[in-house]
C-alpha cells in the first residue's frame, strides 16, 4: 500500500468551471486520493452549510469555501481512514477518496452559475463529486473496485446519503453500500415533523440556490407525518433507496 497520506488532486480550472465543479467562492474543486487494495472507502467530509447570504459570506466549515489552501496531503489516521491496522482492523489497507467539503450545501448543489441571491456563492457539491470521480478514473494508481463503501459525517453524511444511488450507478460491477457515520438531519428535541416537508423544503433550496440531484429531492416522497427525536428517521427513507444502507442508527 502508499503510505499514510492520500495525496491533493485538483481538478483543472478550465474542467472545473465547464463542469460548474466549484467552491463557494469559484475555486476548482478536488479531492484527496490513495491507492490501496480493490476495496475503496469513500469519505465525504462533513461542516454544515449556509443558507443566507451573510451565512455563506462567513462559512467557514468543512476544509473552508475555497480550495487555494488545500494542503497538498492529508495525514490518514483516524477512524475508518486510518491506516493503522490496530486503529482500523476492516478499512485500513483499502484504498481512500476523500471529498473535502468546499461548497457548503452538502455535497449537493448542481448549479453552474453564482447564486446572486446568496452574494455571489457557487454551490456545486455534486458537481465536485462527478468531476473528481472523473478525474479519479484517470489516475495511473486507480484501480476498478470491487466493494465500495461510502460514507461520511454531518453535511457529508447527508451527502452520502443523498448520493446513494449516484455512487451505486458509477460503479455498476461492484457491490457499493453507504454507511453514514452522522447526518439526517438535524438535532433537536420530539418534533411533529411532516416528513414529506423535509423533500419539499430540499426542493424548494433546490430552486433557489443550490440544485440537488433529482433522487435527493424524491426520497422523501410518501413519507408520513412522523413525530421525531433528535434526528431525522431515516429507517422511513430506506424503502426509497435501491442502494444497501448499512444500519446505523440504534
Amino acid at each position: 500500500m502508499e503510505g499514510t497520506e492520500a495525496a491533493l488532486v485538483r481538478l483543472s480550472a478550465s474542467a472545473a468551471a465547464a463542469a460548474g465543479a466549484l467552491c463557494l467562492d469559484g475555486s476548482p474543486g478536488a479531492f484527496y486520493y490513495r491507492a490501496g487494495t480493490r476495496r475503496l472507502l469513500v469519505y465525504l467530509e462533513g461542516g454544515g452549510e449556509c443558507r443566507t447570504a451573510e451565512e455563506c459570506a462567513g462559512w467557514r466549515g468543512g476544509s473552508g469555501p475555497s480550495s487555494a489552501a488545500f494542503p497538498p496531503s492529508r495525514a490518514l489516521r483516524h477512524g475508518e481512514l486510518s491506516t493503522d491496522p490496530l486503529v482500523n482492523p476492516l478499512t485500513h489497507d483499502w484504498a481512500k477518496l476523500i471529498l473535502p467539503y468546499c461548497s457548503a450545501d452538502m455535497h449537493s448543489g448542481t448549479r453552474t452559475s453564482p447564486s446572486v441571491s446568496l452574494g455571489g456563492a457557487f454551490f456545486g457539491g455534486h458537481n465536485i463529486i462527478v468531476a473528481s470521480l472523473r478525474a479519479l478514473r484517470e489516475l495511473p494508481s486507480y484501480t476498478p473496485p470491487s466493494f465500495v463503501l461510502v460514507t461520511g459525517s454531518s453535511a457529508g453524511g447527508i451527502g452520502a446519503l443523498l448520493h446513494a444511488d449516484f455512487f451505486s450507478a458509477q460503479w455498476p460491477q461492484a457491490t457499493v453500500k453507504v454507511s453514514p457515520s452522522a447526518g439526517f438531519f438535524y438535532a433537536g428535541g420530539v418534533l411533529p415533523l411532516d416528513c414529506r416537508a423535509v423533500g419539499a423544503l430540499l426542493a424548494r433550496l433546490a430552486s433557489l440556490r443550490w440544485g440537488m440531484p433529482s433522487r435527493g429531492t424524491q426520497l422523501m416522497s410518501g413519507i408520513p407525518i412522523w413525530p421525531i427525536r433528535r434526528l431525522f428517521p431515516a429507517r422511513l427513507a430506506l424503502q426509497h433507496f435501491h442502494t444497501g444502507i448499512l444500519p446505523w442508527l440504534p
